[in-house]
């Protein structure tokens, strides 16, 4: 005669543990792998310095989510208006972003500091067109 194997039926609580593992896991990972402020400041401060060719100041860095994907994100200005009345105008500020990826690690940089270079342009030309449109008293 042969063997008769007698089947072992599989409980609840393993299943529910079976299908709360990737969730636990993931949970963990980003426990023990989370982001210092500074790498975050680091990698911003990186990556306007390659794409503007100066230095900023990257403050209040902090966490949003939209659509369901958190970032941090930072209020940028460059390090060339401090001490000049621009440096506490918001004119002159603008903000940049880093995407959290899965697994603890940081994504690609976005800024908005191209609008605020192109006002500073459209400033150097326009202001000396200005000066000479007052001096001649057309107003």
């Amino acid at each position: 005669m042969g063997v008769v194997r007698e089947k072992k039926k599989i409980g609840w609580p393993v299943i529910i543990l079976i299908i709360l593992a990737p969730f636990i896991l993931r949970f963990a990972v980003g426990l023990f792998t989370g982001h210092d402020i500074e790498d975050v400041r680091a990698k911003i401060e990186e990556h306007l310095y390659e794409k503007y060719g100066e230095e900023f100041v990257v403050t209040q860095i902090g966490t949003r989510s939209s659509r369901g994907k958190e970032f941090y994100q930072a209020r940028i200005y460059p390090r060339s208006i401090i001490g000049t009345n621009r440096e506490w105008d918001d004119y002159y500020c603008a903000s940049a972003s880093v995407s959290k990826r899965s697994f603890g690690r940081l994504g690609g940089v976005g800024d908005s500091y191209s609008y605020v270079n192109r006002n500073m342009d459209v400033e150097e030309y326009l202001l000396p067109e200005i000066k000479i449109f007052l001096e001649k008293g057309y107003l």
